[in-house]
């Protein structure tokens, strides 16, 4: 069964004095993923990397939570074991950092598209997300039933460049999205995500 999963963390609505904390980052990052910092070539603060690694963790989670439906966010047992800086076109533009995860012995493929105002990360089970359909969007309103509405919309209007027919996105029992084309489900995995105004989502077409 393929999988996927994304997250969108908003860089303006941090804590960035709770975040430098010790008792609140310990919860998040282990020492080794502390130490992998300071190999990156890109100056990126200690606040936003450790958001980077929630961002990266979460997605991760999201990924397994649809293999798993009974399993429970716990981001210790998510490990990043590398990171590295992939480009910067220009000053004014985002970075991009990729690198692996590893939960039980299993092994995921992050892309964290970074900015100073937000990080959207999506995951894959290999190292290509050329096949990965991605998207970030921003909303005039920070309210849950708008980032929701939102987030849906953007993924329908992606998935009707594939798909004819009344497309619907529900949540599961486990509280992941489904995709339903008239009614059935096709072969495609999704994952929506939004924080504050930012919305992101990703999709992986299975049969297509």
């Amino acid at each position: 069964m393929t999988s996927t999963g994304n997250d969108i963390v908003s860089l303006q609505k941090i804590d960035k004095k709770r975040t430098a904390q010790y008792r609140f980052y310990s919860k998040i990052i282990l020492p080794g993923e502390h130490s992998l910092l300071d190999h990156l070539p890109f100056q990126i603060s200690f606040e936003h990397y450790v958001w980077l690694l929630w961002s990266v963790k979460e997605a991760a989670y999201k990924y397994f939570k649809r293999l798993t439906n009974e399993l429970l966010f716990s981001p210790l047992k998510f490990v990043v074991e590398d990171i590295h800086y992939l480009q910067k076109k220009t000053s004014c533009e985002n970075s991009f950092f990729t690198g692996r995860v590893i939960f039980d012995n299993l092994s995921l493929f992050f892309l964290s598209d970074y900015s100073e105002v937000r990080i959207h990360t999506i995951v894959h089970d290999k190292n290509n997300f050329d096949q990965v359909h991605r998207g970030i969007s921003t909303i005039q309103s920070d309210a849950y039933a708008m980032q929701s509405a939102a987030a849906k919309e953007l993924v329908q209007k992606e998935l009707e460049k594939y798909f004819t027919g009344k497309i619907e996105i529900e949540k599961s029992e486990a509280g992941f999205p489904e995709i339903y084309i008239d009614g059935k489900k096709p072969g495609v995995a999704v994952s929506v995500s939004h924080d504050g105004c930012w919305i992101g989502w990703v999709f992986v077409l299975i049969n297509i």
